[in-house]
């Protein structure tokens, strides 16, 4: 996290709001799928879960910087 808070902070979110970075991780003890073509299936589905989570950060991204015009 940012050594520093941020006085805007919407309640609830401060420990994603002070973060530097994060990731989303799929695991998965299954290496027979990367043998075949169920792996895009896979891939597609993951893509798929996360796209809401895409679009609101790029929300937010665009929020930001436009009012820094």
């Amino acid at each position: 996290p940012y050594k520093r808070g941020f006085a805007d902070c919407p309640t609830g979110l401060e420990e994603y709001y002070n973060s530097k970075d994060f990731c989303f991780i799929y695991g998965s003890g299954n290496l027979k799928d990367l043998e075949s073509d169920k792996i895009i299936d896979i891939l597609r589905r993951i893509y798929k879960a996360y796209a809401p989570m895409y679009k609101f950060l790029l929300e937010i991204s665009d929020d930001y910087f436009s009012k820094e015009e």
